[in-house]
This record gives structure tokens, C-alpha cells and sequence, in this order.
């Protein structure tokens, strides 16, 4: 009997102990799948439309965010407030795109995205007592 207590009880801090885990990660696979769908079509839209049509280059990080949060859909919902609160944040728009790496202490990653693709460009999850590398080392000039 003890012995079955004890390999249930183990059993049960097992499965516990890797849900608490594998929510972090789950966290961060859904924010990197919302997070550049979010830019690529905020991109689209203010290509197009508004006082950044066909030059995006003195869009700033303050009217990103703004913008991100005006133009939310279901399907990006929550990426403004995680890009909104990270830690750090390192933004540099460009004529055709904008660029975009931040810093997520409760996603324990450096995330970098550039408005043009679907997928985003990079990303590094930081190990234990790891400290935070340059963002503006993660953005690639093209060739």
C-alpha cells in the first residue's frame, strides 16, 4: 500500500511539475505564431492607408503600439500587451517595413520580427542566470 502511495504520489509531481513547464513554453509558441501575423498585417494596412502610406520610415515605437492595439483582430489578440510590457525593446522602421525585437522576462525570450514575413526572424530563449544580449544585435541588414 505505501508503496503504491508513493509511486502515485510521484507520478502526480511528475505530470504537475510538467504542466508548470511546458506553460511558458506554450506561451511563447503562441505569441511567436500572433506576434508577426499582428505586424504583417499592420504593415499591409499602413502601406496602404493612413499618414505612413508607402513610407514607413518616421513610424515610432510609441504609434506602433497604438496602432497595434487599434488594429487588433481575434486571431492577434493579447500581442500588443506583451509587446506593450516587455522588458526591453529595440524598434527601427524603414521605408518599406519596420523591424522590431523585444525582450519578454515572463517569456524568457528575445523575440525579432520584421514586418515582412509571416514567421519571426529569430528567436532565443535565455537559459538560467543567462543575461540579455543587445537587441539591435538581432536585427540582420540585408545583404
Amino acid at each position: 500500500m505505501k508503496k503504491n502511495l508513493l509511486l502515485l504520489s510521484t507520478l502526480v509531481f511528475l505530470v504537475l511539475s510538467c504542466c508548470h513547464v511546458q506553460k511558458p513554453n506554450q506561451s511563447l509558441q503562441e505569441f511567436t505564431e500572433k506576434f508577426p501575423t499582428a505586424n504583417v498585417q499592420l504593415r499591409g494596412h499602413l502601406i496602404l492607408f493612413g499618414d505612413y502610406k508607402g513610407d514607413l520610415s518616421k513610424l515610432t515605437y510609441d504609434n506602433y503600439i497604438s496602432l497595434l492595439k487599434q488594429n487588433e483582430q481575434p486571431s492577434t489578440k493579447g500581442v500588443e500587451e506583451i509587446v506593450e510590457h516587455a522588458d526591453q525593446h529595440y524598434f527601427k522602421a524603414e521605408k518599406n517595413t519596420f523591424l522590431i525585437v523585444i525582450y519578454s522576462k515572463m517569456l524568457n525570450a528575445v523575440i525579432f520580427d520584421n514586418a515582412t514575413t509571416t514567421f519571426c526572424d529569430s528567436i532565443k530563449t535565455l537559459k538560467k542566470n543567462e543575461s540579455v544580449p543587445a537587441l539591435s544585435g538581432f536585427i540582420r541588414e540585408p545583404k
